[in-house]
């Protein structure tokens, strides 16, 4: 019972705690100021002004997530679900003021999602991913295509159960953070999903702990396996603290010098 301890929730007693608030929150208005789309966007806008015209415009915004190491929110997922596609609903009303303010200002990408996978699958059933979720994000990946935004999905893990959900349900066009050692290569989501497009399928480990040789090789691996379409290669999550400058360097080269 001790390891359950790194699993507690944050914030919240219990699950009928979390439903009483979320109740509460969803009487305020969905309506946002543009003084608080300021102060909330406040660090993208400034890189977006320092980078522009050079670099695309990417804003991290409008993500939907239960908290996937939070049993009392895995809980209200089963207890409440109606309750949580309500409230994901209501902010996904939010959203829409904030994507539309986003087009306003020049943005071209959104990495939304929530990391909600580990290696072995969904922390949650792809049952309740659809019930809960479905709706919510479609209404803010339609208000994206409405802009000419994409809207980037984030996370890693095994999100096999969910990608039919996520593509053809959903709309989505962009999937971040996808992890090779989850199985999720480019290649097999190529098959399936062609014109999906795919970040980072590098993995962090591998560029930590792996040699220079193994880093080129899973780098080239996932280029090779997208023929130089919709693919953006890079780690499946962050470079981590200690990951040795030389494997990032060798990533870097495999990218640059990669023909189609």
């Amino acid at each position: 019972m001790k390891d359950l301890k790194k699993y507690a929730t944050i914030g919240y007693k219990d699950v009928d705690h979390l439903a009483e608030d979320l109740k509460k929150q969803m009487n305020q208005d969905i309506n946002v100021s543009d003084e608080i789309l300021e102060e909330t966007y406040k660090d993208q806008l400034d890189f977006k002004r320092r980078a522009d015209p050079y670099f695309p415009t990417i804003a991290g915004a409008a993500g939907l997530a239960i908290p996937m190491y939070d049993t009392v929110w895995l809980e209200a997922s089963i207890l409440y679900a109606d309750l949580l596609a309500d409230y994901f609903m209501y902010k996904a009303e939010i959203y829409v003021h904030h994507i539309r303010w986003l087009a306003k200002k020049g943005f071209k990408w959104i990495n939304g999602g929530g990391d909600l996978a580990s290696k072995q699958g969904p922390v949650y059933s792809p049952k309740s991913f659809r019930y809960i979720f479905s709706k919510p994000y479609k209404k803010i990946i339609d208000e994206c295509k409405r802009h000419s935004i994409i809207y980037c999905f984030r996370s890693d893990g095994n999100l096999w159960s969910l990608l039919d959900c996520m593509v053809n349900e959903m709309g989505l066009e962009a999937l971040g953070e996808v992890d090779r050692e989850a199985s999720m290569t480019v290649g097999e989501i190529r098959k399936k999903y062609p014109q999906l497009i795919v970040l980072g399928n590098i993995n962090s480990s591998t560029l930590c702990t792996g040699t220079e040789e193994e880093v080129r090789k899973e780098t080239n691996n996932g280029l090779v396996e997208s023929q130089g379409i919709n693919y953006i290669p890079g780690p499946s999550n962050a470079i981590v603290h200690g990951t040795p400058v030389e494997n990032v360097y060798a990533m870097i080269d495999e990218i640059e010098k990669y023909k189609p």
